[in-house]
């Protein structure tokens, strides 16, 4: 039987490629086409068969659908700055935290569309200059969080402070994600968006860890600055630093433990990678940790307002649909890392 030839348009794959930070060779080896082929249907000079079309859609990360758009589309991945502390090598964004950009982009639009539609109020998050004082802005953000100085009484693990830091943080109408990225990737990465502010966690490693890139990425949304942030050592303040970057440490720190009470053993435990288990928790329970309350709350009030459709709600969320009339029903419990129902 002759190859059915698929019409993709070549800038759409050209875009495509580009996009997924993936060179031409790469995407060529990963979807298991000739290397010429693939230059051949870049160049328009001949077309994929439908199961290299589906090939390279899963090379690339992209429905199929996206490679039959007549042209690229105006939206692209979101631009952030890529910084690192002294002594963590400069690069690009990899393929994997492209990735996980676009996906944070895509849940944010979707948020602050249902935000606006819904009549959300706006994040309560000041605007600080990074050439100010990092102390005192910590000082002025920590009353909006409404935290206690030093551990809470409450917090008998790591893990329950991270989630009350979580909780608090999106409580000023943030919206925290925790996205398998890898001990490779950044350590975390920040979104700003005047309805509905992303930050974005790296769950490989430990709970300190989280927490501290947790206020260090608020740091970035309250200076206005989109950053993916390379993992380094958080209290080391000295050496070349982006000024900006080196900004948002102190910030995180003094935020975490008011200046009188920081000791040096924030640095010993803020960088291993460890990351929690997630066995014994179905699907609904990691995409609903992965997402945080406000983004699952807020999906469970479209719903039930017929906001938005079931069918771009588990798109959006990717869970069954029959864990769909669940969502938001369950708590996490921060000592099992299993979920509970809410009463």
């Amino acid at each position: 039987m002759p190859k059915i030839a698929v019409p993709i348009t070549p800038a759409v794959l050209d875009w495509a490629i580009s996009d997924s930070g993936f060179s031409v060779e790469q995407i060529a080896e990963e979807a298991g086409v000739q290397l010429a082929d693939l230059n051949d249907w870049l160049g328009a000079k001949s077309q994929p068969g439908v199961t290299e079309v589906r090939a390279l859609a899963h090379a690339l990360r992209r429905p199929v659908a996206a490679l039959l758009l007549p042209k690229p589309p105006d939206s692209h991945s979101p631009t952030v700055g890529f910084r690192h502390t002294p002594g963590v090598a400069g690069r690009s964004l990899s393929p994997k935290e492209r990735r996980y950009l676009r996906k944070a982009a895509r849940l944010q639009a979707m948020l602050a569309a249902i935000g606006t539609e819904m009549g959300e109020a706006r994040p309560r998050l000041p605007r600080l200059d990074t050439s100010g004082d990092a102390g005192a802005a910590a000082a002025q953000v920590r009353q909006a969080l409404a935290v206690p100085n030093g551990a809470h009484p409450q917090w008998v693990s790591a893990s329950a402070a991270f989630d009350a830091w979580r909780e608090s943080v999106e409580s000023l109408g943030v919206a925290v994600f925790l996205f398998q990225l890898g001990p490779e990737s950044c350590r975390g990465f920040s979104l700003w968006n005047e309805a509905v502010p992303v930050i974005a966690v790296n769950t490989a490693w430990n709970d300190e860890a989280r927490t501290f890139t947790l206020l260090h990425e608020l740091g970035h949304l309250v200076a206005r600055t989109d950053s993916a942030c390379a993992a380094g050592e958080p209290a080391e303040l000295s050496g070349a630093w982006d000024p900006v970057e080196r900004w948002c440490e102190v910030f995180a720190a003094a935020l975490l433990i008011p200046e009188e009470a920081l000791s040096s053993g924030i640095a010993h435990s803020a960088n291993r990678p460890v990351g929690r288990s997630q066995g014994g928790r179905d699907r609904q329970a990691i995409q609903e940790h992965s997402l945080g309350g406000r983004t699952t709350q807020l999906f469970r009030r479209a719903l039930a307002d017929d906001v938005i459709a079931r069918s771009e709600a588990l798109t959006y969320l990717d869970i069954p649909d029959q864990a769909l009339d669940l969502l938001g029903a369950r708590r996490m419990d921060s000592s099992t890392h299993r979920c509970v129902a809410v009463r």
